[in-house]
């Protein structure tokens, strides 16, 4: 799945491993630095979607650096206005 088609409504769509297999994505671009090229907004909302579906569903998820950082970055950005 493509992280610009997440939506609430697409992500009960798919199974309990490609929801966990997106999540593990989204922190593998995070940490990799690839949210540079696309839409830092797309990433985090693809990011909010994932760990709301997985806490509907039960999934396991911690409060994460990603949700921190992006909150640093998108003061930084602000910043910049």
């Amino acid at each position: 799945m493509k992280l610009e088609s997440v939506t609430p409504e697409t992500i009960k769509e798919i199974s309990n491993r490609e929801l966990t297999n997106l999540h593990w994505r989204i922190h593998q671009l995070w940490a990799q630095k690839k949210y540079k090229k696309m839409n830092v907004k797309v990433l985090k909302s693809a990011h909010t979607i994932v760990i709301d579906e997985m806490k509907v569903r039960g999934l396991n998820h911690v409060e994460d650096a990603m949700k921190k950082m992006t909150s640093k970055l998108e003061t930084y950005l602000e910043s910049l206005d």
